[in-house]
């Protein structure tokens, strides 16, 4: 383990070190060059606009004299007054042009005057222009931070590109294989692949006495960093949060995480890992760094008790006292092995059962690209027509062929219970959603007070909402593994598949046909309750912004009515499925599996779209009481939906603003910090919260189409027609089902599965998709103005 222990800035000032002041990004160069101990400088050699303009032949000559002797190629670089201030950086403003001959006279002078002509016609005449040796073969180059650009929270954050076609793939954009590394600055550096940069990086903090610095270096070949650029990072009037505090909270985080990661006399496994996607996928429901009220709601509604009381239903093992996310200083994950002990059969034994979950989490360790898609990828979970060959991984890893069969039978068992049984869990399920809907309009039409509906509204949104939910949900899980297994073993076409998942006509396609179907009236009414972010107060519902949301008025909506798609397959289809069916042991035929999975997909988008109104009119109520006492929505944010839901049976004897307002202030601090906390997507062991990459992604592909087309970020979908635009957004719940109204051609999210809610919309309407691209990517396809998506080979390539 290296020892270099990263400086804070309380460090920094106590430095005897004379400071190095910075000038332009040539003249800053030019005064490390001879000092600086842990990287190599390239000579330059810079001269000013008007030096140039008055005699451009000289220093062509002079350009030539200094380098062609040691160089075959150039980089004429910019060197502009307004680059690389502590106000702004202007980084990628100016041309820098690199590969330029050494000999070739013509190729320097009109290189020369590109990067001129990029100051602009009345940029000052000082602005300088450099020239160095174009550095070729090297092995990393990147950019390297001191700080959070976003929060200057104390990390080193580094954007590198190994083996890059060029020195600036990275800075260019033009690099697609990108990677990022993250370190905390408090711990101990322990990457061996960054010593060098680390050290560099704290020895220009000494230097500069400034910890927030942004780096341009390279590697080459031979192991040498060279470093290319230096300059501050522009602060914006934000003051940074201390090193040592920050280290405080993240040695009580890592010490939880430990304390977590011990045996557990109730649960299998001898370890676990936590991540942001597994099961419940809280970063695609409330994001990464979701506001207090948005974390309990979900917390309370869901991840606390009712998915456990779900998984026990319907014959997995029981953890009803286990919560399954935890809050790492607000940030939100779930803790993996509770997850994967609640995907075995209560039939399977305790042996068996260890010997599974440890396996599990090995299998995720190794491939982490899968914390997204684990019930598809790693845990089996149900019985499907696949299961025989995904059982010979078991086969490999030490498990016996009778521990496999004993498996098998606990699944086929478990999948016959939950489909073929008329009386099963899931048919119940289905049977509870239009009683949510009695209860709902009861609490409405009552004369309960703001609070007391508040409580009423979550304890039936638990009971009659989220837990048959989460029922349904289990079964449109085993629906799609059904579905994709059929494909597996060449039972049903693709085209066919498509077919299917187009028939299924989901609350969500009845909502793009009734845009041009029904008045505005009837529409509020009916889908009026929903917003993009089901648990965020902040986003606006339906019938709060309708303007912002559909630019013109119902029926006359700007897309054609979608046909009502039918499935039917030929009649010997349906009896080879029949067939493999009762092989395998399944109940049933075709097509009671048919009607079983189109009851399940369809179930689950309606329970989600009813329970999301009792979400819904919770927020609107706790707005409601915060606009009481002039407290703003922002800051209702703050508020945990506990600290409302225990006045329903306590009598307090502060008053109702005194305690808003406290539990404001209080959530508030901490908030600060949970925006400044980077910890991966996959946490495999508690020191990955101090160094970590982070993760690409594996995503999940929809349709087999091609397009290719303008990007539109999230940001922009309310003040830019996103109509035959690409379309990213961050999450997939229903309240952005209003933008396929808009007619787009196609779709990426940064977080999703083969199983969420816009999974099955894009399939349904035949829309191509890439869902669940995971953080790296998202961040790379989005920045781009164009992109071509290949669904049949699951590729994405940049085009502009």
């Amino acid at each position: 383990m290296t020892t270099l222990r990263i400086h804070s800035s309380s460090h920094l000032d106590n430095m005897a070190t004379a400071r190095v002041t910075f000038g332009t990004k040539a003249e800053t160069l030019d005064k490390l060059a001879p000092i600086v101990k842990n990287a190599l400088v390239l000579p330059q050699l810079r001269f000013t606009t008007q030096q140039w303009l008055s005699d451009p032949d000289y220093w062509t000559r002079k350009i030539k004299l200094a380098f062609c002797d040691t160089a075959h190629f150039l980089i004429i670089r910019s060197s502009a007054l307004a680059e690389d201030t502590y106000g702004a950086s202007n980084a990628g403003h100016f041309e820098s042009i690199g590969k330029v001959p050494c000999n070739d006279s013509e190729a320097i002078g009109t290189t020369i005057r590109k990067v001129i002509h990029s100051f602009g016609s009345d940029a000052s005449p000082d602005n300088q222009v450099f020239v160095q040796p174009y550095l070729k073969n090297t092995q990393i180059s990147g950019v390297a931070f001191t700080r959070d650009m976003e929060t200057l929270a104390p990390y080193y954050i580094i954007n590198f590109d190994e083996h890059p076609s060029q020195t600036d793939a990275v800075t260019s954009g033009v690099s697609n294989d990108s990677k990022t590394h993250i370190q905390f600055k408090g711990h101990p550096v322990v990457d061996k692949k960054f010593e060098k940069l680390f050290k560099l990086m704290n020895e220009l903090e000494n230097l500069f006495k400034c910890d927030s610095l942004d780096i341009e270096f390279s590697v080459s070949e031979t192991g040498e960093l060279y470093l290319f650029q230096v300059r501050p990072l522009a602060r914006s009037g934000q003051t940074p949060k201390s090193t040592e505090d920050m280290e405080s909270y993240l040695t009580k985080i890592h010490k939880k995480l430990t304390k977590l990661n011990k045996p557990h006399p109730y649960l299998y496994g001898d370890k676990t890992v936590f991540g942001v996607m597994p099961d419940w996928n809280p970063a695609e429901m409330i994001g990464l760094r979701p506001r207090p009220l948005s974390l309990s709601l979900y917390k309370d509604l869901i991840t606390d008790r009712t998915w456990a009381y779900q998984r026990d239903n319907y014959g997995y093992q029981n953890l009803r006292s286990f919560p399954l996310m935890i809050s790492l200083m607000g940030l939100p994950y779930i803790d993996v092995r509770i997850s994967l002990n609640s995907f075995i059969p209560k039939s399977v034994n305790a042996a068996l059962a260890e010997k599974l979950c440890n396996y599990y989490i090995d299998r995720l360790i190794q491939t982490p690209s899968h914390h997204d898609k684990i019930e598809f990828e790693i845990v089996f979970s149900c019985f499907n027509f696949s299961c025989d060959q995904k059982f010979q991984s078991l086969l490999s890893t030490g498990f016996t062929q009778d521990e496999i069969d004993s498996l098998k039978a606990s699944l086929l068992e478990l999948t016959n219970d939950i489909f073929s049984n008329e009386t099963s869990v899931f048919r119940k399920d289905l049977e509870k959603i239009p009683r949510l809907k009695e209860r709902q309009n009861r609490i409405d039409d009552s004369k309960l007070t703001d609070l007391e509906k508040i409580y009423w509204f979550m304890e039936d949104c638990r009971r009659y909402g989220t837990l048959p939910f989460a029922g349904l949900a289990r079964a449109a899980f085993i629906a799609t593994q059904m579905l994709q297994s059929l494909l597996d073993v060449d039972l049903l076409t693709q085209r066919e598949h498509e077919e299917f998942m187009s028939s299924l006509h989901t609350i969500s396609f009845e909502m793009y046909r009734d845009r041009s179907a029904i008045s505005g009236a009837e529409f509020k009414n009916k889908y009026g309750h929903l917003r993009p972010g089901t648990y965020d107060i902040l986003s606006p519902r339906y019938d709060e912004a309708y303007e912002l949301y559909f630019n013109n008025p119902p029926g006359s909506a700007n897309h054609q009515d979608a046909p009502l798609q039918t499935f039917q397959l030929i009649r010997e289809r349906y009896d080879r499925i029949s067939s493999a069916m009762t092989h395998a042991g399944l109940s049933g035929n075709a097509e009671s599996l048919f009607a079983f999975c189109r009851d399940a997909i369809r179930g689950r988008e309606q329970a989600k779209f009813d329970f999301s109104r009792s979400v819904s009119d919770v927020l609107n109520l706790v707005r409601r009481i915060g606009e009481k006492y002039d407290i703003s929505r922002e800051d209702m944010s703050f508020i945990n939906i506990q600290t409302l839901l225990n006045l329903y049976a306590t009598l307090d004897h502060r008053d109702l603003e005194h305690i808003l307002k406290e539990d404001i202030k209080r959530n508030k601090y901490y908030y600060e910090y949970t925006c400044m906390m980077r910890f991966p997507a996959l946490i495999s062991h508690p020191d990955d919260i101090y160094s970590f990459e982070l993760m690409a992604g594996a995503p999940t592909f929809i349709t087999f189409k091609r397009v290719q087309a303008t990007v539109i970020k999230e940001s922009d979908l309310t003040c830019e027609n996103p109509e035959g635009k690409i379309v990213c957004i961050s999450s997939a719940d229903p309240g952005y089902d209003w933008i396929f109204t808009k007619n787009i051609r196609g779709l990426i999210t940064k977080f999703g599965g083969t199983n969420s809610h816009m999974s099955i919309r894009t399939a349904e309407l035949g829309i191509p998709a890439v869902i669940g691209a995971g953080e790296k990517n998202y961040q790379t396809w989005s920045g781009a103005q164009i992109l071509s998506i290949d669904c049949a080979n699951q590729q994405v390539k940049i085009i502009q």
